[in-house]
């Protein structure tokens, strides 16, 4: 709702008739959202500072501003999930993706009947945590060494890693690189989070996810 509210107030600064489009699409993947809008669009320079907590184009008004965009980067990236921003000749377009275990919980609700705040409150508790799986085999194509390597770079790295940075410290292609921290990804041990820069594609940074 935090980037529904952002994009009905970017859409009524344009003359004509404002508009507003949520689409919600869903995969094997995960689930993805997607917020259109027929507003200004957001400039390339700010297409990383829109995610900042603080960042506002809005008079001053009372309350804190600035924060609907931080938080939705903070609940997407840490649930393993992204958001991002682009621009179409209509104006903006938020898309934001959750990853597959939540999209099965999408389906879950399907057919769950709400009769109360009980209901709600019952829904929205995060159900207890079920007994950690076995990790999974490593894919066809990686090598169990070259894993324990990426591995142990993010472990000790201070911060994040890019795929290329990880690449430099053990020695092997940034591609490779890439799919070994995209599957880490996929087993839980790792966060991404993606920040956008002045110009050129968003980047995915990978940090150990601290247990």
């Amino acid at each position: 709702m935090l980037v529904v509210d952002n994009a009905i107030d970017a859409a009524a600064e344009v003359h004509g008739d404002p508009w507003v489009e949520v689409e919600l699409r869903q995969d094997a993947s995960g689930v993805e959202i997607v917020v259109r809008d027929s507003g200004p669009g957001v400039a390339p320079e700010l297409a990383r500072e829109v995610f900042t907590r603080g960042f506002t184009t809005k008079a001053a008004q009372g309350g804190e501003r600035g924060i609907g965009l931080a938080l939705t980067q903070l609940v997407c990236t840490r649930r393993g999930g992204e958001v991002a921003v682009a621009n179409t000749l209509d104006g903006a377009v938020f898309t934001a993706h959750l990853p597959a275990q939540y999209a099965e919980r999408r389906n879950s609700l399907d057919n769950t009947v709400i009769s109360g705040q009980t209901d709600v409150d019952r829904l929205l508790t995060r159900p207890a945590a079920a007994p950690a799986a076995p990790a999974p085999a490593t894919p066809k194509g990686m090598s169990a060494e070259t894993t324990r390597l990426v591995t142990t770079a993010l472990r000790t790295a201070e911060g994040t890693l890019l795929a290329s940075e990880c690449a430099g410290l053990i020695g092997i292609s940034r591609v490779s690189a890439r799919r070994y921290l995209e599957h880490l990804m996929t087993t839980g041990s790792v966060d991404v989070s993606v920040r956008y820069g002045m110009a050129g594609r968003p980047e995915r940074r990978y940090r150990w996810r601290s247990t």
